[in-house]
């Protein structure tokens, strides 16, 4: 739930962070931080119950780690819970997030230890069932009607109605632990919770012998050198991270540093061709200059030259003129 993510949010938290490596506070549930989540967790508990349903519940994994703060909620609201704890092989877990967050195995495993050692820590005494991931697969029609058996759920249908009600819901896709080879457990008391777990309701006093299992399994997780381990991968994952990404950095500047000095040069041959051009211009237009200064000579010279044959063509004329006066003149 997205109110939940707001909630570890206030305390500086994400729902992936292992508590033996990153502990809450102690009553962090009463911390000023968490007014604003108490309060929108608590206006969904009310809106569920202004709808005058009897039965209704949600179920989320981070529920496990925010139980302190939901009892409270409960308390002040007047609202009586029955819980159930809803078991899925720590395999199927450790695949399942792996394919969708890409976690290590190693922090997954931690986690399924943790979020479990917390619901039954919190309300282990008051968990009115177990119910099994793996049964809703197998056996769906048993376990449902487990369910309505321990809880005193309202239903009026038949054996067939109620399985086709549950198939209906059961997606055959999230069952990720078919898809490949199961991973190893590093924890032995991993398969020691879950085959508690898986062997609860067969024994008269399950929820005593969940409660001790808890209890061994808190000490192994405040001991145990899988955390350590882990913590060192973890350190060592980032350093190698940290370490690519200045690599990575170091070989973008140095292409940066090559394309600018390459533009440089470029940039250099363009000046040196832009002046050898300028040069050519220059020299060009200097011609120009020449060839008119020698075509206004050559034009005063012509227009000299058509004056001088006007003059002499006016001689000519006079002379013919002249010429052929005589004769008459002699008579």
């Amino acid at each position: 739930m997205e109110a939940h993510e707001r909630a570890f949010l206030a305390l500086g938290f994400q729902w992936k962070d292992i508590s033996a490596l990153k502990p809450l506070p102690p009553a962090w549930w009463r911390l000023p931080a968490m007014r604003q989540a108490k309060a929108e967790l608590s206006t969904l508990v009310a809106a569920e119950i202004a709808k005058g349903h009897k039965v209704w519940g949600f179920k989320d994994p981070r529920t496990a780690r925010l139980l302190p703060l939901w009892k409270e909620i409960f308390h002040e609201l007047g609202v009586r819970p029955q819980y159930v704890l809803a078991v899925r092989h720590p395999r199927g877990v450790m695949q399942s997030l792996a394919k969708r967050d890409g976690l290590p195995l190693e922090q997954s495993e931690l986690l399924w230890v943790e979020r479990y050692t917390n619901a039954l820590s919190y309300v282990g005494s008051e968990i009115k069932a177990v119910v099994h991931f793996e049964d809703w697969f197998t056996r769906p029609l048993e376990q449902a009607m487990h369910l309505i058996d321990v809880l005193s759920l309202p239903w009026g249908g038949d054996d067939i109605d109620l399985t086709e009600a549950v198939q209906a819901k059961v997606v055959r896709e999230f069952r990720h632990d078919e898809e490949r080879q199961e991973p190893q457990l590093r924890l032995p008391i991993t398969e020691q919770l879950y085959q508690a777990m898986r062997s609860a309701p067969l024994a008269s006093d399950w929820r005593e012998s969940l409660t001790r299992v808890a209890r061994q399994a808190r000490m192994v997780l405040a001991n145990s050198r899988a955390i350590v381990h882990f913590a060192q991968q973890q350190m060592e994952k980032r350093i190698s991270e940290l370490t690519a990404a200045i690599g990575e950095r170091d070989n973008a500047l140095a292409a940066h540093g090559a394309r600018i000095a390459a533009l440089t040069a470029a940039l250099g041959e363009r000046d040196s061709a832009l002046a050898t051009q300028g040069a050519s211009v220059a020299a060009l237009t200097a011609a120009v200059s020449e060839r008119d200064s020698a075509l206004a000579t050559y034009g005063a010279r012509i227009a000299a030259l058509t004056a001088a044959l006007g003059d002499r063509d006016a001689q000519i004329s006079g002379l013919l003129q002249g010429a052929k006066d005589a004769p008459i003149m002699a008579k």
